[in-house]
């Protein structure tokens, strides 16, 4: 007859043998995120957009999009950002980042609002990217917007 206290025991050891499991599966070994610093100049962007009604101001159904060449921190070319953003409220837009590097893309997703940096989910990628996730930070400024994006593997 089984008991509670059998239950337990077999309960508990179903739990120490998948934690061993976990760390067996992947080695015991965390990877280091990858991280990318990009700058996109708003001298060298171009952007659209789509008012729809009510005109003259943000509305939800309003779009935007925005393409240019990203930099690294040092100003070195690094690519281009392509992006298409669909205003859901008057201060928040969902929408698409995909950034065109030298190794492959990168994509992102997520809302953007009026309020600082937003985060956007990475949701792939291409050629050397294609296995990645992470989350990408959109810090945008006066004169240019700043990415972040840490890269899981």
């Amino acid at each position: 007859m089984i008991t509670s206290k059998h239950m337990k025991i077999v309960a508990a050891s179903a739990t120490a043998l998948a934690a061993t499991g976990a760390v067996a599966a992947s080695g015991g070994a965390q990877t280091t995120p990858e991280t990318l610093e990009l700058v996109q100049r708003g001298k060298e962007t171009r952007s659209k957009f789509v008012d729809a009604p009510p005109r003259r101001r943000e509305s939800p159904g309003d779009m935007f999009t925005i393409s240019g060449p990203v930099r690294t921190t040092s100003g070195a070319r690094a690519g281009r950002a392509e992006a298409v953003f669909v205003q859901t409220s008057r201060t928040t837009a969902q929408g698409s980042v995909t950034f065109k590097l030298r190794r492959g893309s990168v994509m992102a997703l997520g809302a953007v609002g009026t309020r600082g940096a937003d985060d956007l989910a990475i949701t792939g990628g291409t050629g050397d990217y294609a296995s990645v996730s992470g989350i990408a930070t959109v810090s945008p400024g006066p004169r240019e917007t700043e990415f972040l994006l840490v890269l899981e593997r």
